[in-house]
This record gives structure tokens, C-alpha cells and sequence, in this order.
């Protein structure tokens, strides 16, 4: 099980009918283990997704993180009519990896992983993240 099949699985979960938590904390749980796992990584996943990387690596792993993003979505009980899970998830894939492939970059202590994820939430769109709205996924 790879890194994204974790963060898919986790907020599926979390989003679950049953879960005290909101989508809000689901979403943050999600990012913040992401930042994490890369963080882990960093040196290796820098070079798979940085800007120096080739391409052809970015663009397998923006589309591992759309594969398993797509599911994900599929199941929010708030995504609003018309909102494509897939191209919801392009867009999520294509932009938090390119902000994360520019903090792999930069020096370590130049932008701690928490002050990531809280940037990274506040791109997300709101019915993701609006803890008015209850998700219920199935």
C-alpha cells in the first residue's frame, strides 16, 4: 500500500457515516499526513517531483495522487452537483504537488510541514473543508 492508497483510505474513513469528525478535520488529518509521509522522504521525493525532476516522474506520481483521489471524492456527500470527481481531483493533484514539490526543495527549516499543511487548507475548496456542511460519505 503506497502513500496516497493511506491518505485515500484514511479520509474515506475519517468522512465516514458514523465519524465525530468534521470534513474540515478530515481534510487536515489527510494533508498533514501526506506533508508528513514526504517529509519522511524528502530527499527521495524531491527528486521524483521537485522541480528538477524529469517530467515523466512528476507527471506519474500527479497521476497516482489523481487515481486515488478520485475515489475519495467520489464518495463526499457534499460535493455539489456538477463538481467532477476526477477533474476536481486533476486539479487538487496538479496544484498541492506542485506546492509541495517547491517546499521539497527549499531547505528544511525554510517552511516548516505545519505551516504547509494550514496553506495548503486553505486552497482546498470549501466544501471540503466547511464544517457546516456534514459528510456522511458511504
Amino acid at each position: 500500500m503506497g502513500c496516497f492508497d493511506l491518505i485515500r483510505d484514511a479520509d474515506i474513513v475519517m468522512r465516514s457515516t458514523g465519524s465525530p469528525i468534521t470534513p474540515a478535520e478530515a481534510s487536515r488529518r489527510a494533508m498533514s499526513g501526506l506533508v508528513a509521509f514526504l517529509a519522511d522522504r524528502r530527499g527521495s521525493y524531491a527528486r521524483l517531483i521537485g522541480p528538477d525532476a524529469p517530467a515523466q516522474l512528476r507527471a506519474a506520481v500527479t497521476s497516482a495522487f489523481v487515481e486515488h483521489s478520485v475515489e475519495a471524492i467520489s464518495r463526499m456527500s457534499v460535493r455539489p452537483d456538477g463538481a467532477d470527481p476526477v477533474l476536481v481531483a486533476r486539479f487538487l493533484g496538479g496544484g498541492v504537488l506542485s506546492v509541495i514539490s517547491t517546499w521539497l526543495a527549499e531547505p528544511e527549516d525554510s517552511w516548516p510541514a505545519d505551516r504547509l499543511v494550514e496553506a495548503l487548507l486553505l486552497c482546498l475548496p470549501s466544501w471540503l473543508t466547511d464544517p457546516r456542511q456534514p459528510d456522511h460519505s458511504s
